[in-house]
């Protein structure tokens, strides 16, 4: 629920197979204590800057845990 609310860049991530499941997991509870609207910032300036959905093992498709 909190990916299509909250973090809709983060949930295209995932379905481009930018992220899987566990660092899409690690966006959600980075995030869990922000306000909505907060949370949606950090889905946009993070996710979202550095996602291309044309070629997702670049930018955030090519992160680790900790550059997440």
């Amino acid at each position: 629920m909190t990916l299509v609310r909250h973090l809709p860049r983060t949930l295209e991530a995932l379905s481009v197979g930018a992220l899987d499941e566990r660092l899409a997991e690690i966006v959600v509870r980075g995030t869990n204590h922000l306000e909505p609207e907060q949370r949606a910032r950090v889905d946009d300036e993070v996710v979202g800057a550095h996602l291309d959905p044309d070629d997702p093992t670049s930018g955030v498709g090519s992160w680790g845990d900790r550059e997440l």
